[in-house]
């Protein structure tokens, strides 16, 4: 523990980094040192070149398991600045798309210099501005980054470095962290052999799992709290979120209206099989008298949602405050056709199009700022719909009512047409800090400030309920035209 976690945190890590021109510092991998596992195992590469004259090389069926990088660096780029990197044939590069990135092979023009445009796909990576990949941080970390594994070494995340430093050195962590790191076993609740074997992980480094309630330890003296304080409460911030609105039964389901948006639906305690456009994730596991109860949870990812609003202001300048959104949204009765897809950072969930651009269509001499403006809020509910009627599907039960929070939640009109849009109830939180709420619940449930989750129900309380109209004829034709203008904003970046 004392290689890593005394060191603290750096504030820089989060911060991303403007890539131009590859520097000269950096290392270019080879393309067949990053191909030869996957052609060993048998997956085969086809070379093609269009009328362009673009030379691309596509790997099929390639997953997780079969891929290998083995102590290799890779050339990392923002896909907005990928062009402005001159690359020789075969270069691997990565490209960013929120917190979903992509390792591909450079597709290249002829011509004196190799010109990179974006490749296929590969394999999904997350990145960050160190270019070193945090799946396999820990290995890097062991072979290259001085740290010797040895009785004294642990690695975990933020959680259980918060727990550490408050307790004094209690290295724990719970189910809903431990689930996103590709390590653990959702099913059987454990640390999977076989992921830490791949990766080289050190199975001693990692922290106890425990339930998301329960007593992790007492604050140590020396911090600027009480000592003696329990700690007794532990949650990812989405799953608490859905722990702070109570979602408690199947089909259950809540919306944080953020700069993104994160929707997360209780799909009950055996765990689902994975379905394409979501992910599946621990909400909680709570401590029955010894015997564990895990609840398990879709979860959609929309990249931009407040972010757009942030844009009208900051980019187009066409409001001076976001409080001008719901008002000018108000003001008039439809957008006259026009429809915005705020893919300003690709698309996430269920499409996962880390190409879609942004697309307003629909313009007319008679379109004004009114007009893109509530295009912009109407936004926000198709991708919400977009995500719920995923999570319908993949459920075979649909959403029962849909809890909100986060900053754009206040605007009456957008829970209106949300709740239009979906058929269902829409409920904002009294309390709009859920993530907040929901750890605050998991503590009080550990010392017996609630009894049971039935007691948070009682607790929790709506600040609002908005009714969804009877008549769906005019909520479903608005929802098929974005889904026209969806399909015009994807792979806009193959296209010229």
């Amino acid at each position: 523990m004392q290689k890593l976690f005394t060191e603290g945190l750096r504030g820089e890590a989060q911060k991303e980094t403007e890539i131009g021109l590859v520097p000269e510092s950096w290392e270019v991998v080879p393309l067949v040192s990053l191909l030869r596992e996957p052609l060993r195992n048998g997956h085969s590469a086809k070379a093609t070149t269009d009328d362009d004259g673009i030379r691309t090389l596509t790997l099929t069926a390639v997953t997780q398991r079969d891929f290998s990088i083995e102590n290799t660096k890779v050339t990392c780029a923002d896909p907005h600045r990928v062009r402005d990197m001159w690359l020789r044939s075969g270069d691997i590069f990565i490209e960013r798309a929120n917190t979903a990135d992509y390792v591909g092979l450079a597709a290249l023009y002829e011509g004196a210099h190799d010109f990179a445009i974006f490749p296929d796909l590969l394999i999904r990576v997350r990145v960050d501005h160190t270019k070193i990949q945090p799946k396999i941080l820990i290995e890097w970390l062991l072979s290259e980054g001085g740290v010797e594994n040895d009785e004294h070494l642990a690695f975990g995340t933020i959680d259980s470095w918060l727990v550490w430093k408050l307790t004094g050195g209690v290295h724990i962590t719970d189910t809903t962290n431990a689930s996103r790191t590709l390590l653990f076993d959702i099913q059987n609740m454990r640390w999977s052999d076989e992921m830490c074997a791949l990766f080289n992980v050190p199975m001693s480094a990692l922290p106890e799992v425990r339930p998301s309630s329960g007593r992790f330890g007492v604050t140590t003296a020396n911090l600027p709290i009480p000592s003696g304080v329990p700690v007794s409460g532990i949650a990812g911030d989405q799953q608490a979120a859905l722990f702070g609105q109570a979602c408690f039964a199947p089909g259950q389901a809540k919306n944080t209206y953020g700069t993104g948006s994160f929707v997360l639906m209780n799909v009950g305690e055996t765990c689902p099989a994975p379905v394409e456009g979501l992910l599946t994730t621990v909400a909680w596991t709570l401590d029955d008298g010894g015997d564990w109860k895990t609840t398990y949870a879709y979860e959609g990812a929309i990249f931009v949602t407040g972010a757009a609003i942030q844009w009208l202001r900051d980019g187009l300048q066409i409001i001076d405050d976001a409080a001008e959104t719901g008002p000018l949204a108000e003001s008039i009765d439809d957008t006259g056709g026009v429809v915005f897809v705020p893919a300003l950072a690709g698309l996430g969930s269920p499409y996962w199009d880390a190409r879609a651009r942004g697309t307003i269509i629909g313009i007319t001499r008679g379109t004004g700022r009114a007009e893109l403006v509530r295009a912009t809020v109407e936004a926000m509910a198709y991708q919400t719909r977009d995500v719920v009627d995923a999570m319908a599907k993949a459920s075979g039960t649909g959403v029962r009512d849909l809890r909100v929070d986060g900053g754009a939640s206040v605007m009456d009109f957008l829970l209106q047409f949300q709740a239009d849009q979906l058929g269902v109830p829409v409920i904002r939180s009294k309390v709009a800090e859920t993530t907040a709420l929901g750890s605050a619940y998991l503590a009080g449930l550990a010392e017996g400030v609630w009894g049971s989750p039935a007691d948070v129900t009682e607790n929790w309380a709506a600040d609002g309920e908005f009714i969804p109209a009877t008549d769906r004829a005019r909520p479903d034709a608005d929802f098929a035209r974005w889904q026209r203008a969806v399909e015009r904003s994807r792979n806009w970046e193959l296209e010229g």
